[in-house]
């Protein structure tokens, strides 16, 4: 499968898992995949960087069990605090967040 389908399929699958569909409406460049009544989702497919896997997998050992929200945040050296990444899996966003 190319590169083009997989990202395509991750959009239609996260879309799915919001209860939505993707824009097809998308035809400028800078439209985002989807959204929902609170979200505007862009969805990409690439690799992870592995200290960011480290980082997170700090936060979830210190979760006391799923008790709080596991989080890594991705800051910038010379950037604005406001700038930040906020990082989380998947799993713990839709069991907070989710339907």
């Amino acid at each position: 499968m190319s590169k083009y389908h997989i990202g395509k399929s991750s959009e239609r699958t996260w879309a799915k898992k919001f209860g939505t569909k993707r824009l097809w409406e998308r035809q400028s460049k800078g439209a985002c995949d989807f959204k929902t009544d609170w979200l505007a989702v862009e969805v990409f497919v690439k690799k992870i960087p592995l200290f960011l896997k480290k980082e997170l997998q700090q936060a979830i050992r210190d979760s006391e069990f799923g008790k709080l929200l596991p989080v890594a945040i991705w800051h910038e050296k010379d950037k604005s605090y406001d700038e930040d990444l906020i990082v989380m899996r998947a799993i713990d966003f839709m069991r907070w967040f989710g339907n």
